[in-house]
């Protein structure tokens, strides 16, 4: 933990020190004399995105997606240290640590390599779906993969999980990448600060309340059965998936093709694609 808050708080001096302001001085001047604190403006443009379909899909659905990865990544965690008489995987710290770089792995070739490719390919609502159906495909047999464990085999019963993170982690990433394409898709450039800010708000919530909720599950259904009772809140979870997958389906079909020139603009809406792809 020490070693992590470090390297956050350098990304931070890192960011604070180099990165640029995108919006021009002359706009966040305008921006201040035009600025509607103490009026009844942004309550009246709140209510205007409740009544939004689409930003309240995106955003209900992008809640839920973070509950379920949240509670995901606990049931792994959970069931990993079980030990193997009690239907979990009896792992060490260190082999533990070693399975959760797998998610990292999966993370960077999907967000640097796998999905631009495949979004331009197949477009946003396909890439959305696969990455749900990947990530479940390795999800779904999770009890299969405790008859594998125990010390007695050694590094070969670590494979079935690391491809359990690596696939789910991969999946996961198409999946986060097109909700915040979504997102901002369903909001005016003018709103999107606004919009996002809403957003995270509703996603720190599903994130804080999944936990505790699923976890009692998971305690309650060891009670029932110790070897296979916790798998319980790992099914249950999976019902956030289908919800999500069922909601995007209501979305405008601008929504589910390719990637439009629009998407760029959510960079920066002041800066053109040439400044920025300079820039980076």
């Amino acid at each position: 933990n020490l070693v992590y808050s470090a390297v956050v708080w350098a990304g931070c001096v890192v960011a604070a020190t180099t990165l640029r302001e995108t919006l021009p001085p002359s706009q966040r001047l305008r921006n201040r004399c035009l600025g509607t604190a103490g009026t009844g403006t942004e309550w009246s443009e709140i209510r205007n995105l409740t009544k939004n379909s689409s930003f309240m899909i995106t955003t209900t659905s992008y809640a839920l997606q973070v509950a379920y990865f949240t509670v995901w990544l606990q049931n792994f965690v959970l069931v990993a240290q079980v030990p193997a008489e009690s239907g979990g995987y009896d792992l060490r710290p260190a082999e533990l640590a070693s399975c959760q770089n797998m998610s990292s792995i999966g993370l960077l070739l999907t967000g640097v390599w796998v999905y631009p490719r495949l979004v331009d390919w197949l477009g946003y609502h396909s890439v959305y779906s696969w990455g749900w159906v990947v990530n479940l495909a390795a999800t779904l047999p999770f009890p299969i993969y405790a008859l594998g464990a125990g010390q007695d085999y050694g590094v070969w019963r670590l494979i079935p999980l690391a491809m359990l993170l690596l696939l789910g982690y991969s999946g996961g990433g198409c999946s986060y990448s097109t909700i915040f394409v979504w997102i901002n898709r369903s909001v005016p450039s003018t709103m999107r600060g606004r919009a996002n800010g809403i957003v995270n708000s509703c996603q720190a919530f599903a994130a804080g309340v999944a936990p505790p909720i699923f976890g009692a599950i998971f305690g309650y259904g060891t009670l029932l059965h110790p070897r296979w009772g916790g798998f319980v809140a790992v099914y249950l979870a999976c019902l956030f998936p289908a919800a999500c997958l069922m909601m995007v389906e209501q979305l405008p079909s601008s929504f589910k093709g390719r990637p439009m020139e629009d998407d760029e603009d959510t960079v920066s809406d002041y800066t053109s694609t040439e400044e920025v792809t300079s820039d980076l």
